[in-house]
């Protein structure tokens, strides 16, 4: 296909309701085996960009008195050495850190196969299970109040709408 001007210029029309988000519907995984720690001492080194830039948000945070906390989706890829890396990072900084592909919290997603899609980038039905055990944790562990706000509230129905055509 041939490229034009029109590719670079996204439809928010359609969008703009759900303040960006793009719901996947389809791309259901048939299976996912949720990664189990072997208790190693692999690390995964970051790359030294993504360091840098970790560093900063950390330090942004820090500078503006908000807590930082890393989450890691469910992922193919998952590893020791990643998860490992990840760990020791957020002991180092002091902050929290969620793995969704670690057994112990994949497990509470309660993912059904086919119709839940959580690794890498879910799909709808994912998508709302990832968020409301995300907003628990952040409720139960981090004392985040509940919060309604009026620009979500207008929108609500037609996000309704999405998931009930969804289904």
């Amino acid at each position: 296909k041939d490229l034009s001007e029109s590719d670079f210029r996204p439809s928010f029309y359609s969008h703009a309701m759900l303040k960006g988000y793009s719901p996947q519907i389809g791309n259901a995984m048939t299976e996912h085996t949720p990664f189990s720690p072997m208790n190693n001492s692999e690390k995964t080194p970051i790359n030294s960009l993504q360091r840098i830039y970790l560093d900063k948000i950390y330090e942004l945070c820090k500078d503006n008195n908000i807590e930082l906390i890393l989450v890691t989706v469910p992922a193919e890829n998952m590893s020791d050495g990643m998860n490992n890396t990840m760990v020791e990072y957020a002991e180092e900084k002091d902050i929290a850190y969620y793995n969704f592909d670690n057994v112990e919290y994949y497990n509470r997603l309660n993912v059904v196969h086919p119709h839940d899609k959580v690794d890498g980038h879910s799909n709808l039905y994912g998508a709302i299970k990832l968020s409301k055990l995300l907003g628990k944790l952040l409720v139960e562990d981090h004392k985040v109040p509940s919060y309604r706000d009026d620009q979500w509230e207008a929108t609500k129905a037609y996000y309704e709408n999405i998931i009930d055509r969804a289904e």
